[in-house]
């Protein structure tokens, strides 16, 4: 696995596929980074402006997430967490204007990236985010082989809804002091 990787104050606007990956990546940093309409391009795979896959203890603070525009595909988020992610801290980001919502949590059976069976995505922290005007909502996941899990607190939004679907966050615990604005 990769470790101590830093992606710190870059701006990346209009970038047709994904802005930044991790994939098998573990104690790495996003700090400071803007991203304004990225995966703007329709993908048979999903678009999202951002992608994880296969990390642990990764700090994602500070940054700019906007306007993830639809493109027709699946996702459309500014954060995919794909799979197999585990102790992630997102904290003090701002996302507004993506169209398929802020982050995703996903747990599938799937085949790319292979995961049948073994998917997680488990003990996040998100903390002092705030969120405006995502198309469905702040946060929102899949639960197909298992529940995700972590703590949600101390964020801002004006949304529809801070969880698109509040029984796929039962295992979030605390979900607490988080302001509607």
């Amino acid at each position: 696995a990769f470790q101590n990787v830093v992606v710190k104050n870059n701006y990346l606007q209009s970038v047709s596929a994904k802005a930044i990956v991790f994939q098998g990546t573990q104690d790495s940093y996003w700090i400071g980074n803007y991203i304004d309409n990225a995966a703007n391009a329709a993908q048979q795979g999903g678009t999202t402006a951002s992608f994880l896959f296969r990390t642990k203890n990764m700090y994602i603070s500070n940054n700019i997430f906007v306007n993830t525009p639809d493109t027709g595909s699946s996702d459309q988020s500014a954060i995919d967490n794909e799979g197999q992610n585990e102790d992630n801290h997102y904290t003090g980001n701002y996302f507004s204007n993506n169209y398929g919502g802020a982050m995703e949590f996903l747990m599938i059976n799937g085949e790319i990236p292979p995961r049948y069976g073994e998917d997680y995505n488990r003990n996040h922290e998100i903390k002092g985010n705030t969120f405006v005007a995502n198309n469905v909502g702040a946060l929102w996941a899949t639960t197909d082989t298992g529940p995700t899990s972590g703590s949600i607190t101390d964020n801002l939004y004006y949304e529809n809804n801070l969880l698109r679907d509040p029984s796929k966050f039962q295992q979030w615990t605390p979900v607490e002091n988080n302001t509607e604005i």
